[in-house]
Formats: C-alpha cells, sequence, structure tokens
C-alpha cells in the first residue's frame, strides 16, 4: 500500500491537507480518503472515519465460545491469546442464583407442587423465560479493524475495558461464561448471562426473569417489539461501549452500522452491488495541477474532492456489508458445526445406552442359559418328585376333607361361645354397674363423716395452739403479767417442750399453718382470757 502526501488549494483561501491511499483491487485502484485537516488560521479541524458498534444476540454455543470445537473461521495458532473472563457450568451458576431458595420453597410440600429442577423448569417454561442469554458485542469491523493491527489492539482493549464494567452496570445480571476472541478476524466478546429477578410475593421468591429484572435496574419499556425493556437495555449497553471508545479517541459512526439479523446472503450481496455500483459511477481519475514553487503539492477542485469523500464512504460500507456477509456465513457455518456436534453427541450418547443395554440383555441372556440348563438337569428328579408329591396330595386331600368336617364343627362351637361370651359380658356390665352404685352409695356417708372429723380434729389443734400459747406466756410474756419468775430448770424445759410437742404433731397431722403459729407466737386467746376472767371471781374447777 503507497501513501503520497500532498495539497489542495480550493480558490486560494481554504487549505486542505489529505493522505491518499492506493488499494488493489480486481479492475482498477480506488483512491481512498483517509484523513482530511482543514487549515484556517491557527485553528485546526479533524474529519475522520468513524467505527461501528454490533451489540446482538448471540446463538448461545458455549461450546463454540469456550473452543470445544473450531470452525473455519478460527486460527487455531492465536487461540491461547483469547481472554476468558469467567467459565462456569451454568449448573453450577443456576445451584448458586437460586439453590438455596428452591429448597426453602420446596420445604413442606407435596412432591407434585415441588420444583425437582429448576434449570429444567425454566427448560420447560412457557412463560418466555430462556436458560441464559448472549450478547455478541463487536467494535469495527475484519476490514477497520482486523485482528493483529493497531486498531484491532485498540478494539480490544475498548472491549475488555467495558467487559469488565458489565456486571457493576448490570446488577441483576450474572454472567457465567464471557470470552473475548481474538483468534477470529475481527476481536468481539460472548457475555453468557442470566437474569436474576427479587422479591416476589407468591412462589420462589427469586427467579430467572429479564423483564422484571431489567425493571429492578431502572430499565423499563413501553411493550412490543419497539422501545421495550430488552431494547432500552441493548441500547444503553451500546452507550456504554461508544463512551467507552470515545475515552480511546474513537468517534462511532452509526451510519456504518447494519443490522445483520435482518438480512439474507442474496439481500447482502445485493447490497454489496449497489455500492459497487455507485463506486464505478465515481470518477476515477482527478485532475491535479501543480502548486508552484512546490513539487510535492497539487491542487484540485472542490467536486473531485467531494467525489473522493463519497468513494472512500462508499468503500468503506462495502467493507462493513461484505464483512458482515463473511461473518453471517460464519455464523451460518458454527451453527451448522454446533448442530452436527450437538446431534453427534446425542448419538453417542444414545449409542452408548444402547450398548449398555446388549451387554445387560446379553448377561441377562447368558444368564437365562445358565438357568435353563439348570433346570434341565434337575427336571428328572422333578419329575420323580411330582409323581411322589400326587401320591401324597391325595392322601392330604382326604385328610383335609376330615379337617374340612371338623372345622365346621369348631366354627358353629365358636358361633356359640361368642354368643355365649356377648350374654357374659353384659351381665358383667351390670354387676360393675350395681358394684360401683352400692360403693359409691357405701363411700358418700364416710365422706361426710370424714370431713366432719377433719373439722374436729382442726379444732382439736386450735385449742391446742392456744393452750401452748398460753403456757409459752409463763415464760416469755413480758407486759401481761402472766410471767412467772424463778422457774426451775425443769419447768422451763417442761414449757418449750409443751410447745415442741405441739408443733411436732400439728405438722404431722398436715396443719403447718397452725404449727408455725405455736412456734412463733405467745399469748392468751380470748376464749381464755373469759375463762381466767371468770376464774378470778372465784369459780372453782
Amino acid at each position: 500500500m503507497a501513501i503520497h502526501n500532498g495539497c489542495i488549494d480550493k480558490l486560494r483561501r481554504t487549505h486542505y491537507t489529505f493522505v491518499r491511499y492506493e488499494v488493489a483491487n480486481k479492475s482498477n485502484k480506488a483512491l481512498l480518503l483517509k484523513k482530511v485537516t482543514k487549515h484556517s488560521g491557527t485553528k485546526v479541524g479533524v474529519l475522520s472515519m468513524g467505527k461501528s458498534v454490533s451489540f446482538c444476540k448471540g446463538k448461545g454455543s458455549l461450546a463454540h465460545n469456550n473452543r470445544e470445537f473450531f470452525t473455519n473461521n478460527v486460527d487455531q495458532s492465536r487461540t491461547p491469546s483469547n481472554i476468558v473472563y469467567k467459565q462456569e457450568p451454568i449448573a453450577e451458576a443456576y445451584e448458586k442464583l437460586f439453590g438455596e431458595e428452591v429448597r426453602r420453597y420446596n420445604e413442606g410440600k407435596k412432591p407434585s407442587r415441588q420444583i425437582p429442577d429448576y434449570m429444567e423448569h425454566i427448560r420447560k417454561s412457557k412463560n418466555g423465560e430462556k436458560l441464559f442469554y448472549e450478547n455478541v458485542v463487536q467494535v469495527g469491523t475484519m476490514y477497520s479493524c482486523p485482528v493483529g493491527s493497531a486498531d484491532g489492539e485498540t478494539a480490544s482493549k475498548i472491549l475488555d475495558e467495558y467487559m469488565r464494567g458489565f456486571e457493576q452496570r448490570n446488577p441483576n445480571i450474572y454472567v457465567f461464561n464471557a470470552v473475548l476472541h481474538l483468534d477470529e478476524a475481527t476481536p468481539h466478546l460472548h457475555i453468557d448471562w442470566i437474569p436474576i429477578a427479587r422479591d416476589y410475593k407468591n412462589g420462589l421468591q427469586i427467579r430467572n426473569s429479564l423483564d422484571k429484572a431489567l425493571k429492578q435496574q431502572g430499565i423499563d419499556g413501553t411493550g412490543g417489539k419497539k422501545g421495550n425493556s430488552t431494547q432500552n437495555w441493548q441500547e444503553q449497553e451500546r452507550r456504554s461501549l461508544i463512551s467507552v471508545m470515545e475515552r480511546y479517541g474513537w468517534e462511532y459512526e452509526a451510519s456504518l452500522d447494519t443490522d445483520r439479523g435482518n438480512l439474507t446472503v442474496d439481500q447482502y450481496k445485493a447490497m454489496v452491488e449497489e455500492v459497487d455500483h455507485r463506486i464505478e459511477a465515481l470518477p476515477d481519475q482527478i485532475e491535479k495541477k501543480a502548486v508552484p514553487l512546490s513539487k510535492d503539492k497539487v491542487m484540485v477542485s472542490a467536486s473531485d474532492l467531494e467525489a473522493l469523500e463519497q468513494r472512500a464512504n462508499l468503500t468503506q460500507t462495502r467493507e462493513t456489508v461484505t464483512g458482515h456477509l463473511r461473518d453471517y456465513r460464519a455464523e451460518r457455518e458454527m451453527e451448522i458445526v454446533t448442530y452436527v456436534s450437538d446431534k453427534k453427541q446425542e448419538a453417542e450418547l444414545e449409542a452408548q445406552k444402547m450398548l449398555e443395554a446388549i451387554k445387560k440383555k446379553k448377561a441377562e441372556a447368558e444368564k437365562d442359559a445358565s438357568a435353563a440348563f439348570s433346570m434341565k438337569q434337575n427336571l428328572g428328579r422333578d419329575l420323580a418328585e411330582v409323581h411322589n408329591l400326587k401320591s401324597e396330595y391325595k392322601k392330604l386331600y382326604e385328610a383335609q376333607r376330615g379337617l374340612n368336617e371338623a372345622y365346621k364343627e369348631v366354627t358353629a362351637e365358636n358361633a356359640r361361645l361368642k354368643a355365649e361370651n356377648g350374654s357374659l359380658r353384659t351381665q358383667i356390665d351390670d354387676l360393675k354397674a350395681e358394684i360401683g352404685k352400692r360403693v359409691q352409695d357405701a363411700v358418700e356417708p364416710l365422706k361426710t363423716e370424714i370431713e366432719a372429723l377433719k373439722t374436729r380434729l382442726r379444732g382439736a389443734y386450735e385449742v391446742l395452739t392456744d393452750i401452748v400459747k398460753a403456757v409459752g406466756m409463763m415464760k416469755y410474756d413480758e407486759k401481761s403479767g402472766f410471767r412467772v419468775d424463778k422457774l426451775t430448770k425443769k419447768q422451763d424445759r417442761l414449757i418449750d417442750s409443751v410447745a415442741d410437742l405441739g408443733v411436732s404433731r400439728a405438722e404431722k397431722e398436715g396443719f403447718s399453718d397452725l404449727a408455725e403459729d405455736m412456734q412463733k407466737h405467745i399469748g392468751v386467746s380470748p376464749e381464755l382470757k373469759k375463762l381466767i376472767g371468770s376464774t378470778e371471781r372465784g369459780i372453782e374447777r
């Protein structure tokens, strides 16, 4: 590729400096305008070619993403350069995200209402949930940012920075597999993720739900195919990617983007042909005039400059569309390889199952053959035994007839005994009722008499309490004049012994309150005081 520098003088007032690239083509050379710089005094403005951005849904071929197999568009020598951010088995991811919640939900429920396998539950769901989602993210094309070029290296850095902030921007999205492919034509990301929605009131409180997960991140949609939450989220991520591009000094050119998912191969080819026709309609050569006093500068007209710009833009568009066509074919090839690989794995698994079933049937057949041989050997003995058993059976049959007659007699006797037993039970129940009544009639007067005796016993112990407290006055009274001075030791001990005996007997009979009263108090009851007063008036005992 030859590079030539030159200068264009437009009306001798505005100066442009451009870099011209000559690119080999089948029939001619396309003159591409790479950069145009307008000079006006000390101010400098730059018109540069922007880069396209691709953020689309992927096919979700984890085997392809993780290079478990290789398609023709993969350079295996560069595969070690791929950047793997995460490779977690999806089953482990589901256990980490939903395992504890599923166990909580299943606890105490009938087996028919439990969720034994949440992954299988989502796989069979009719509510639109998917097991996981994939996005393929790319900056530029295989022409503007090929792997191995300076722009390809910058595109890799942009995608790497974008990926490292992905989960921080999306707290309700769990990435379980992510890889930056540097072994294909253009650097690009495969991001595989599971949406996590929380705070459900019924059923599972944590679920796989894309719409609610995005809504809980603050991303809502108006419904329908245009402007729904998923497209709004994709647009937000596209802006995040463009923001990273701008930090690296790159410009985003929306006109270079094409919706690859809506075009067929024939439509791609038609688009390329249309661009080629437009390029052919532009002049292949431009009129150049030498700049006076300059050896390496030329002058061109404004119309020629515009033709150069159109040719550059159309050539860039052609490269973009051609790159999308190749990517489209590569994706179709990957789908075919994935389909064949999946079917091959299914066939191998089915063949393995069939082989195991054949081995099992063979073992069973061999076992059955051995058993048949043994049966054949024993058949003669068994036949002789059958004859003996037949003779024995006749004897037993006759004996059984006798037993049947005896059984009839025993059955009749048993029925008679059951009837008699029922009659006896009725008599026993009547006797029990009569005895219970008599016992009740005898016990009631005794209960009344016992209660009366208890009352009288209580009265006797109350009198005893009054006596013990009065006797205690002879030793411990200090105010009422009942204390006897100069008691002998025996008299003193007699007074305390009377109290101890009263306390002991009262406690034994269950009158703990009277025992406590005798132990802690002394005094003369009103009844004794009355008797003492009568004695003082001369009443003799």
